[in-house]
C-alpha cells in the first residue's frame, strides 16, 4: 500500500555523506529493527522464487507477503530509483534492503505496529543523522471542564504513528521531530491540532461538538437535546440496522451500544434474544423494559427496516418515570414516520449466505483417535488402555486402505467398527440461505404524515437434508398516520402486524439431536454394515434384517430421516390511537391506547423411529466404539 505522506525533493550529496548513509542504513536494518517482538528483524528472510530484476516498490511487495512488515512512502519516492537484481533463494530482509538503498539516501522509522515509515534525507549535519532519536512527548486529554478523557486518539499528522490517552487521560507518544504536530480527536468532541513546539508536556483541552449536542434524544415520554442530557442514555439510529445481514434488532444491535449486552443462544431467529444492560439482574434474573413507539412490545418481531431510532436508558433515574418494571433499563424504539416531501417509495431486497460458525475439525484418522484416547486415559486415570492392540491394528488396516471391508472387524465374537463416519459433513452444511424483501411509502404534508411498509424474511437452518432442514419466515406490516386537526388537537394511529412460522424437526432428545455434532466419536458406527458375515462364516442370513438400519447411539440421521416436524405459527397484532392536546405552548397533554391481538398455534409430533439398540442382540455384537 502506498499512501502519499509528505511532498518530497530530491537533491545529491557528497560521496562522504553517501558513505555514511549507507553505513546508518544498514545498522538500522541490524540494529533498530531487532526489537521485533516476535524474531529479529536482522534475522527474517524472504525467498525470491526465481531470478529476476524489479523496482524497489515490487521488493517492498515481496516482503510484505511474507513477513508483518508494512512500509508507508510518498507515492513517487523510487520512479527514478535504480532496479534490483534479485537471485534465486532466501534472503534476509536487512540484506534485501541494503542492496535496495545502496545507491539512494533516505531515512527510515520503525513504528511498534510493525510499520516502517520512510522519506528522504533533508540535508543536516553529520552528528544529526547519527543521533536522531526523535521527541518524546506526554500529556493529558480533558474536556472544557476539567474532566479527563480516556481513549482520546493523538496521531502525530501526516503519520500513522499514535497512541490513546488511558483511563486518566494521559499518554506518552514518540514523535519524529521538536516541530512535529498531533491531531487530537474524541467521540462526541471537535478534532484539535497542536504543535509540539519543542514541548515535552502537553496538556490538551478538547471543545465539545455543538452540532451533535443540538441532537435531539427521546428520553421517557419525551424529548431533548444532547446538551441539556443529564442520565446514562444510549442513542443508536436506525441506519445501523441498514444493510446488515440480520434476521431481528438483537442481532443487529450487538455491539452497538455500551453497556447493552445482547446474548444471542444460536442462529435460529424462532427464539428470542436476551437483553441486558450494564449487567444487572436480580437473582431471579430480569431484563430491561422494552417500549416501541412508547407500547411494551417483543422487539425480536419488528422489522429492523422499520425502526427510526434507538434509546436506552441506563441508570436509576428512568424507574422515576416508568417505575418498577424500570428496574433494570429502559430500551426505547421509535419507528419511521413520513417526512414532507415528495412521496418516498422504497423497496429493497437481500440474499444472504451465512456459514455455521464453532464447528469442531474432526480426527479423521482413527488409528489418531484411538492412540489419543489410550494416551488420556492412561494420564487422567492411570487405567488400561482404552483400545487393546488388536483394535490398533485393524485401524491400522483401515488406515492404510480405507474402504468398507477394513472399517469393520470381528474379536472374539464380536463386531467393531474401525474407519471414519464423517458424521459432520453429513449433518451439517456449510452455507445456508436468507432472503428478505422490504418495500416501504411514506410522505407528509402540512396536515398529515404517514409510512407504510411491508417486509418478508426467510431463513433455511443449517442441516445437510434440505428436506427436513429448518425452515423460518415473517411477515411485517406497518400502518403509520399522523393528523393535525387544528391548532391544538392532533391524531395518530399505528397498526403493526406481524406473522411467523417455524417448521423445524422435532427434538426426540437433546444427545439426538443437531447438538450432537460436536460430541459423536469419529468411530461411532451410524448404519449396520452389509458384509459378507458377522462373527461366524455363513451368519449373514441372520443379520439381514438389521442392514441398512441406524444404530441407537447419538446419531441423529435416522430422527430427521423419520422424524416428525414441530410446527407453529403466531399472528400478533397492535393496534394504537393516540391523541394529542396542546391547549398552549409549553403545556402538552398526551393519550395513547393500544390493544393487542394475539394468536399462536403449535404442533409438535413424535413419530416412531426405527433404530438398533443392544437389546436387539442376544449375541452380544459391540455396537459402540
Amino acid at each position: 500500500m502506498k499512501i502519499n505522506l509528505i511532498k518530497v525533493r530530491s537533491f545529491t550529496r557528497k560521496r562522504t555523506l553517501m558513505a555514511i548513509m549507507r553505513t546508518f542504513i544498514f545498522l538500522l536494518c541490524t540494529t533498530v529493527f531487532s526489537f521485533a517482538t516476535e524474531k529479529s528483524f536482522s534475522q527474517e528472510q524472504v525467498i525470491i522464487d526465481v531470478d529476476k530484476v524489479v523496482s524497489v516498490d515490487e521488493v517492498f511487495n515481496i516482503i510484505q507477503k511474507q513477513t508483518k512488515y508494512r512500509f508507508l512512502y510518498p507515492q513517487d519516492l523510487f520512479s527514478n530509483a535504480p532496479k534490483v537484481n534479485l537471485k534465486r533463494g532466501p534472503i534476509k530482509i536487512s540484506k534485501l534492503l541494503s542492496q535496495s538503498f545502496s545507491k539512494n539516501n533516505f531515512d527510515f522509522e520503525f513504528n511498534e505496529n510493525n510499520t516502517i515509515l520512510i522519506k528522504e534525507s533533508t540535508i543536516a549535519p553529520v552528528a544529526d543523522l547519527t543521533a536522531k532519536q526523535g521527541v518524546k512527548i506526554s500529556g493529558t486529554v480533558t474536556d472544557a471542564y476539567g474532566q479527563v478523557l480516556p481513549g482520546a486518539n493523538i496521531i502525530e499528522k501526516g503519520t500513522s504513528n499514535g497512541t490513546q490517552s488511558d483511563f486518566d487521560g494521559k499518554f506518552s507518544l514518540t514523535v519524529s521531530s521538536a516541530k512535529s504536530i498531533i491531531v487530537v480527536s474524541y467521540i462526541g468532541f471537535l478534532s484539535q491540532e497542536v504543535n509540539v513546539n519543542n514541548q515535552t508536556i502537553i496538556s490538551i483541552v478538547l471543545q465539545e461538538d455543538s452540532a451533535k449536542l443540538d441532537e435531539v434524544v427521546i428520553v421517557g415520554y419525551g424529548t431533548t437535546k444532547k446538551v441539556n442530557l443529564t442520565g446514562a442514555v444510549g442513542i443508536a439510529k436506525g441506519e445501523v440496522l441498514e444493510n446488515r445481514a440480520i434476521a431481528t434488532v438483537g442481532q443487529g444491535l450487538q455491539g452497538v451500544l455500551p453497556g447493552l449486552n445482547i446474548t444471542v443462544n444460536n442462529g435460529d431467529p424462532a427464539n428470542n434474544v436476551d437483553f441486558n444492560i450494564r449487567g444487572f439482574e436480580s437473582i431471579n434474573g430480569g431484563s430491561p423494559l422494552i417500549l416501541v413507539d412508547n407500547v411494551p412490545m417483543d422487539l425480536n418481531q419488528i422489522n429492523p427496516n422499520d425502526i427510526e431510532s434507538i434509546s436506552v436508558l441506563k441508570d436509576a433515574a428512568s424507574a422515576a418515570i416508568y417505575g418498577a418494571r424500570a428496574a433494570f433499563g429502559v430500551i426505547l424504539v421509535t419507528t419511521k414516520k413520513g417526512k414532507k416531501g415528495k412521496v418516498n417509495v422504497t423497496l429493497s431486497t437481500e440474499q444472504t449466505v451465512t456459514a455455521p460458525i464453532f464447528l469442531v475439525d474432526p480426527v479423521t484418522d482413527p488409528l489418531v483417535y484411538m492412540t489419543s484416547q489410550n494416551d488420556v486415559a492412561l494420564l487422567s486415570t492411570g487405567g488400561a488402555p482404552i483400545y487393546d492392540s488388536n483394535r490398533l491394528a485393524d485401524a491400522l488396516a483401515y488406515s492404510q486402505n480405507p474402504t468398507e471391508a477394513n472399517a469393520w472387524s470381528v474379536r472374539n465374537g464380536l463386531l467393531f467398527y474401525n474407519g471414519f463416519n464423517d458424521y459432520q459433513d453429513k449433518v451439517v452444511t456449510n452455507q445456508s440461505f436468507q432472503k428478505k424483501y422490504d418495500l416501504s411509502v411514506s410522505g407528509a404534508s402540512d396536515e398529515a404524515t404517514y409510512y407504510a411498509s411491508i417486509g418478508y424474511l426467510g431463513k433455511q437452518g443449517y442441516l445437510v437434508n434440505d428436506a427436513k432442514n429448518q425452515n423460518f419466515e415473517r411477515f411485517n406490516a406497518l400502518l403509520k398516520a399522523e393528523f393535525k386537526v387544528n391548532n391544538w388537537l392532533s391524531l395518530d394511529s399505528k397498526i403493526i402486524y406481524t406473522n411467523t412460522s417455524n417448521d423445524e424437526p422435532h427434538t426426540y432428545a437433546f444427545d439426538a439431536s443437531v447438538n450432537s455434532v460436536n460430541r459423536m466419536s469419529p468411530i461411532e458406527p451410524l448404519k449396520f454394515p452389509d458384509l459378507p458375515f458377522y462373527r461366524v462364516q455363513g451368519d449373514r442370513d441372520d443379520y439381514i434384517p438389521f442392514i441398512g438400519q441406524a444404530f441407537a447411539n447419538n446419531n441423529t440421521i435416522p430422527y430427521l430421516e423419520q422424524g416428525s416436524r414441530d410446527t407453529s405459527t403466531r399472528h400478533d397484532t397492535w393496534f394504537t390511537q393516540g391523541l394529542t392536546i396542546t391547549p398552549f405552548d409549553g403545556f402538552v397533554l398526551k393519550s395513547d391506547f393500544s390493544y393487542n391481538s394475539f394468536f399462536q398455534s403449535s404442533e409438535d409430533v413424535a413419530s416412531k423411529i426405527s433404530v438398533i439398540n443392544g437389546s436387539n442382540f442376544s449375541n452380544g455384537i459391540d455396537l459402540g466404539a
